[in-house]
């Protein structure tokens, strides 16, 4: 394959840059392969489709194959599903739709979105025609100024839709504190993302600290801490820290309780109230009938005893 594209050191600071590499590797692929001029291409029902610049008719098995490496001596892809996940997360962030054929003639074709403005073929890029002709070097100016407005309105919109600095040290956070030890999955980021949408920066950040306090990996728990505070009306992050005080405070009350001696609280039926007393009445009556009889008895032997002698 020959030729070569366009890239910028902006993607550093992208949000796919903090996702896992395989995403990256998918992206930068999909920016290889794709048409840098218009095609047609022939289905054995006869019809025909137009792959036009920017876009790259393929297949997710293709993809995978496409991003393979080796470890070792080892080759290794990642599955199908791996891929369609990836595709869909490139498709949320607004940076490539696909389009998936039916029936006899399926096929996915995916157009990186504006592709045309990142890798157009400008007349600035040759810089010594622009110095010899001034003509020529108006059109390049006229043409940078032009595409340098389109990155920036680009470049704003990603940073009105989300605080990438942030995102990215909610995703180093959870790699260090709640991924260790699982296996990596792209479907937990989604979930991170998902979260990050919903609850911002701070409270996301306070649940996976508690999640990391009790050693719990993957998402789960994070999800489920964020479950109650939602119940409990959490806003903030002092509403969250209120709620984690009160909810250790319980915690600790009732694990006392537990190491208290258990007081019974059950009611006595009558019944058996009355058969005991009078159980005890008929005991008192006859050891009173005993040390009644106690004396006579000691008379009996001693006459006994004195009638032997």
């Amino acid at each position: 394959m020959k030729g070569f594209i366009k890239d910028y050191r902006q993607e550093l600071d992208s949000l796919i840059w903090s996702m896992p590499p395989m995403y990256h590797r998918v992206w930068q692929y999909l920016k290889y392969m794709v048409n840098h001029e218009e095609r047609k291409v022939p289905f054995k029902d006869g019809s025909v489709i137009t792959v036009r610049p920017g876009q790259h008719l393929t297949s997710v098995r293709n993809i995978a194959k496409g991003v393979g490496y080796y470890e070792g001596v080892t080759w290794k892809e990642p599955n199908p599903k791996t891929v369609r996940t990836i595709l869909q997360w490139l498709e949320k962030q607004s940076m490539i739709s696909v389009e998936r054929g039916k029936g006899n003639r399926q096929y996915t074709l995916i157009t990186l979105l504006n592709w045309e403005t990142y890798q157009s073929q400008s007349v600035s890029s040759n810089t010594k025609e622009t110095e010899r002709n001034p003509e020529v070097k108006q059109v390049a100016d006229i043409n940078k100024n032009v595409k340098n407005e389109k990155n920036e309105e680009e470049l704003s919109n990603n940073n009105n839709t989300r605080d990438r600095e942030a995102f990215a040290e909610i995703i180093e956070f959870y790699k260090n504190n709640c991924q260790q030890g699982i296996t990596e999955s792209p479907f937990n980021f989604e979930v991170i993302e998902k979260l990050f949408d919903e609850w911002g920066y701070e409270l996301l950040m306070a649940s996976m600290q508690v999640a990391a306090q009790k050693e719990a990996k993957g998402t789960r728990f994070i999800e489920s801490v964020l479950d109650n505070w939602k119940g409990a009306g959490v806003q903030s992050i002092d509403d969250a820290r209120r709620y984690q005080q009160q909810f250790r405070e319980n915690k600790q009350k009732t694990k006392q309780s537990r190491s208290s001696p258990k007081q019974t609280s059950d009611v006595i039926p009558k019944w058996f109230a009355k058969h005991k007393e009078q159980r005890q009445q008929e005991q008192q009556e006859s050891t009173q009938s005993n040390e009644a009889e106690e004396p006579a008895n000691v008379t009996d032997l001693k006459a006994f005893f004195h009638g032997t002698q």
